[in-house]
C-alpha cells in the first residue's frame, strides 16, 4: 500500500468517526452524507465528488451497501485507495479540457479570424494555427474545426464571424465536476 492511499485511508477513517460522532450509537453513517461531508471539506479538489461516487458507489465497493462502518470501510480494496488518491492528486492542467479554462474566448476568436482573414485555412492550417494559442491542442484543434466548417474542407472569417456560440466554451470558470466552480 503506497504511502499516500495509507494516509488517505487514515484522514477518510477520521472523516467518517468525525460524521459518525453525532450519529445515533449505530457507528454508521449513510453513504451519500459521508461523499457529501467530504466533498465540502475538500471543495478545492476537483471532480472529488464524482470520484468518491464512481469508486466507493459505481464499482460497489461497499457491496452495494447505503450505509458505511468500520467494517465495511476496511474492505475497501488497495486499487480503490489509489483511485480516490489520484483523484486528491488532480493538478487542474493535467485536465484535458484545460485550454477551454485557459484560452479566453477573444484570443481564440482573434488569432483564428487574422488567420482566415486573406484565405480559407484547411483542417492541416487550422489546426496549426490553433496549436500556436498557448496550451491549444491538436485534438481541441481538430474538433473546433469540424464545428465551424461550413463545407467540411476549409474555415474562413465568415465561418468563424457567424458561429461566435461555438467558442463560447473558452474562458469558461474551471468546473470542479461538484457543481461549484
Amino acid at each position: 500500500v503506497s504511502t499516500q492511499s495509507t494516509g488517505l485511508r487514515e484522514e477518510f477513517w477520521r472523516l467518517f468517526l468525525e460524521i459518525t460522532a453525532a450519529d445515533d450509537g449505530t457507528g454508521t453513517v449513510d453513504m451519500a452524507e459521508f461523499i457529501e461531508h467530504v466533498v465540502s471539506l475538500e471543495e478545492e479538489i476537483p471532480y472529488i465528488g464524482e470520484h468518491l461516487r464512481g469508486v466507493l458507489v459505481g464499482e460497489k465497493v461497499m457491496g452495494g451497501s447505503d450505509v458505511m462502518d468500520r467494517e465495511t470501510f476496511e474492505k475497501i480494496p488497495y486499487d480503490s485507495w489509489v483511485k480516490i488518491a489520484a483523484a486528491y492528486s488532480y493538478d487542474p492542467s493535467n485536465d484535458p479540457n484545460y485550454e477551454y479554462y485557459y484560452l479566453t474566448r477573444e484570443d481564440v476568436e482573434v488569432t483564428l479570424k487574422n488567420a482566415a482573414y486573406y484565405y480559407s485555412l484547411d483542417l492541416d492550417t487550422f489546426v496549426a494555427t490553433y496549436q500556436n494559442l498557448r496550451f491549444g491542442s491538436r485534438r481541441v484543434g481538430r474538433e473546433l474545426f469540424y464545428k465551424l466548417t461550413q463545407d467540411g474542407e476549409t474555415v474562413s472569417w465568415y465561418d468563424i464571424d457567424n458561429n461566435p456560440e461555438v467558442l463560447d466554451v473558452y474562458g469558461r470558470d474551471h468546473d470542479r465536476g461538484d457543481g461549484r466552480c
